[in-house]
């Protein structure tokens, strides 16, 4: 994998999405984003927000927390919410 200061980089712990990246042959380095998914899910939820709303806020904090570290870097931030029976 590359190196924090490359081009790419994951903000995210994800391994699926890690393995993806590399199977596609990307080259790219992972720096998972430190926030705080609870309190952005508990404030979304509140708003009466999609799940779907939810993983989009979760993506965009991620990069945006990441970026800040990295600023010449593109840096790609994904969630997903698993909905069930409207849980």
């Amino acid at each position: 994998m590359a190196s924090p200061n490359d081009r790419l980089i994951l903000a995210s712990a994800s391994s699926v999405r890690a393995r993806l990246l590399q199977q596609a042959g990307v080259d790219f380095a992972v720096q998972p984003a430190e926030i705080d998914e609870a309190a952005i899910k508990r404030r979304l939820r509140g708003e009466g927000r999609s799940p779907r709303d939810c993983a989009y806020a979760l993506a965009a904090a991620k990069a945006a927390q990441v970026s800040t570290r990295y600023r010449q870097a593109i840096v790609i931030g994904a969630d997903q919410i698993l909905v069930y029976a409207d849980e």
